[in-house]
């Protein structure tokens, strides 16, 4: 029996009603955020599980987030900004059937707007104080014709700092983002439709060290002065491109393919001893590739029996990056000759991962920086059937 879903969708006009730029100030019951301002590092916790790979990079969150169907790695891309945003779905509890292993506590869904029929143009400026200045924009229009439509929508949110630190003379606490996305949606036949998509967000915004109130460290000045030698920087370079294509097969069966290929640089600094001293600090930087696929079908929940089916497959880049250096090491360049054991090594990753190729092309294929770097790979299949009679039972098989 298809027990009822623990789910909350919050839509573009609550959002706004709210004042929320991020997806952490779009707050719903037993779903909490706990990074404080530290974008770089953050956590969620859906009814009390938080996502675990906050401390270790090398651990899968128990929460997903998506935006537009696309998974979006680790935990320093999930605050995506809202000022583009049609509605926030909120699913709490498992959602290992239809969104993976990586939601076992819940899944966080987010969409974005489309490109509008019409043209359209809004915008807003947001003031207050500590310098606050925020700014939101969109446009969109048919590009030519109905059947081809774009839209573009950026935001940029800037504040001074309101914790003052006495060791350094600086301030900590404040926001500087910038943040872009661009669509365009293409609908040449009925019942086709391919939407292309770009994003990118810049993070330098700075967390506010804690006040010591006793003991080493400790200040007078009050809640919003520190002493900490070390500022807590936390930056994030998140970015991305996917397409998503709908086709209508008629009966109401619909496939759907989400093409996605993300990236995400961040980088830190925190003073773990909080005082005036170079006692105790730590900093990491880490990077990830990924590359993503869903094909899947579904029917309509109109009907008496409905399904839905599926394959997903995710492949973080650098684990693609690893086959050339097998390569190099069992000698397949000297034993097939050069042009031949290139030729190989460029056949075995558009195999693996096509953008590799590209990367391997672009002469980056062996650059890494200092720091870590995400590897893995993995896929998934995934069914759901659904039987519902005239008295409302439904009987659901996963």
């Amino acid at each position: 029996i298809d027990a009822p879903l623990s789910v909350t969708v919050v839509g573009a006009e609550e959002i706004k009603d709210r004042g929320a730029i991020r997806l952490s100030e779009v707050a719903v019951p037993n779903v909490s955020f706990l990074g404080g301002e530290n974008n770089a590092l953050p956590n969620f916790s859906v009814r009390g599980v938080q996502a675990q790979n906050r401390a270790n990079v090398g651990f899968d969150s128990g929460i997903g987030v998506y935006v537009d169907g696309v998974f979006m790695g680790r935990t320093a891309a999930f605050n995506q900004e809202t000022f583009d945003i049609e509605r926030v779905k909120f699913l709490r509890g498992p959602q290992g059937t239809l969104f993976g292993k990586n939601s076992v506590a819940g899944a966080i869904s987010m969409t974005t707007r489309d490109p509008a029929k019409r043209f359209t143009a809004t915008g807003s400026i947001d003031i207050g104080s500590d310098s606050q200045r925020r700014l939101s924009a969109y446009l969109s229009s048919p590009l030519g014709s109905e059947a081809v439509r774009g839209s573009i929508a950026a935001y940029s949110g800037q504040r001074d700092g309101y914790v003052r630190n006495a060791a350094t003379n600086t301030s900590g606490g404040n926001e500087d983002a910038q943040s872009v996305r661009a669509k365009v949606l293409l609908t040449p036949s009925k019942g086709l439709s391919v939407t292309l998509a770009l994003d990118s967000l810049r993070d330098r915004s700075v967390a506010a060290s804690p006040a010591i109130e006793s003991g080493y460290g400790a200040i007078n000045g009050g809640p919003y002065v520190s002493n900490s030698d070390l500022p807590t920087s936390a930056a994030r370079n998140v970015s991305g491109a996917g397409m998503t294509v709908q086709y209508e097969l008629g009966g109401e069966l619909n496939l759907t393919s989400i093409t996605s290929k993300r990236k995400l640089d961040t980088s830190r600094t925190s003073d773990t001893d909080v005082g005036p001293s170079n006692i105790v600090a730590s900093s990491s930087t880490s990077r990830q590739d990924q590359w993503s696929q869903e094909l899947r079908i579904a029917t309509g929940r109109d009907k008496a029996v409905s399904y839905v089916a599926g394959l997903y497959r995710i492949v973080y880049l650098p684990l693609a990056l690893l086959w050339l250096k097998r390569l190099d090491r069992l000698r397949v360049r000297e034993f097939l000759g050069w042009g031949l054991g290139y030729l190989a090594a460029c056949a075995l990753i558009v195999w693996w991962h096509p953008y590799a190729f590209f990367r391997l092309l672009d002469g980056q294929a062996f650059v890494s920086g200092g720091g870590e770097e995400d590897t893995g790979a993995s896929w998934a299949y995934y069914a759901r059937l659904l039987f519902e009679n005239h008295l409302g039972l439904v009987v659901a098989l996963s």
